[in-house]
């Protein structure tokens, strides 16, 4: 089995143990992340996301692993884009590591430009190209 096969089982196994808690941090992450540059750990700060009084698996997540689930689970439901990028952790319970920075749409893509729209040109009547030459053709 490769890295990646055992990765994505024990996604699937903390998915299974956590199901109410991702469902429900799913909606929260729809409902409240910012759009632009997130991180992982934005997710953290999201109003009634984390209970630890309340039931594992429900209120709170039964193990830290479970939160990369609630991101893996963002990047399929599009709510997450990976950017590319990485960026040094804000928590101090995350010692300063690097972790995936992602794009929340909502804004522009950040690697494109953006130009103002063009304003809409009114439609003038076509004239003639032909130009009067004596003064007969004023008549």
């Amino acid at each position: 089995m490769s890295g990646d096969d055992e990765k994505r089982e024990g996604i699937a196994r903390i998915s299974a143990k956590n199901r109410i808690w991702l469902d429900r941090g799913l909606r929260l992450a729809d409902a409240y992340l910012p759009h632009g540059k997130v991180m992982g750990e934005d997710l953290h700060l999201i109003p009634g996301i984390d209970n630890p009084s309340g039931e594992p698996g429900v209120d709170t997540p039964t193990k830290p692993n479970a939160w990369g689930a609630l991101v893996q689970n963002c990047l399929r439901a599009g709510l997450l884009i990976k950017t590319g990028g990485f960026k040094k952790a804000g928590r101090v319970l995350n010692h300063s590591h690097k972790y995936e920075e992602y794009w929340r749409p909502g804004y522009p893509d950040p690697g494109k430009v953006l130009l103002p729209e063009r304003p809409k040109v009114p439609e003038l009547p076509l004239f003639s190209a032909r130009q009067p030459h004596s003064r007969d053709d004023h008549k």
